[in-house]
């Protein structure tokens, strides 16, 4: 997940950079996604996705049998414990509808496709071999660790300057 955010911000840095050589081919680009691990990106991509779909469901479920006017208190209770009984099949319902692998192998294809202009088809495979060696794995290992140094450097240097933000629109600071 982290790397997805990663490529996607480094997309967005990048695509305003002219490529100047030949842009990379597609399989280049799904060899250099496959080796920086963007298949278990996408993986708890989908996960996540699929929680947030089951919460989605279960809410609207949950609001109409409530929105219901012809039911009764009773009937009500009855409904509920119903969707309850039946949310295990449906959460699984739900997760392997998203979790396919011709679904991750699209989401490859697509992200190599928009990413193909931002490499040449040298740079590609440099990475391709980088991600792949030793060194390039350490370095993908860490983008977490990276990640949360980030996040902790953002405490420690941008708390008073969120504060002071918080302050001009009369609102409590965190602690």
């Amino acid at each position: 997940m982290m790397r997805m955010a990663a490529a996607v911000c480094a997309l967005a840095i990048v695509a305003v950079q002219p490529v100047h050589a030949a842009p990379a081919s597609v399989p280049a680009m799904k060899a250099l996604l496959d080796a920086s691990g963007v298949r278990g990106d996408i993986g708890h991509l989908q996960q996540q996705k699929a929680e947030e779909l089951e919460q989605r469901v279960r809410r609207a479920n949950t609001a109409r049998i409530n929105a219901n006017a012809a039911l009764n208190p009773e009937q009500r209770a009855a409904a509920l414990a119903a969707l309850d009984r039946a949310w295990p099949e449906t959460a699984a319902f739900i997760a392997a509808s998203v979790s396919k692998p011709e679904l991750t192998d699209r989401m490859v294809e697509d992200l190599a496709e928009r990413m193909r202009e931002m490499y040449s088809q040298e740079e590609a495979e440099q990475l391709t071999v980088f991600y792949r060696s030793e060194l390039g794995k350490k370095s993908l290992s860490l983008r977490g660790v990276q990640t949360i140094f980030a996040n902790d450097a953002w405490d420690k240097v941008m708390t008073s300057r969120v504060n002071v933000v918080l302050n001009a629109f009369q609102l409590s600071p965190k602690p």
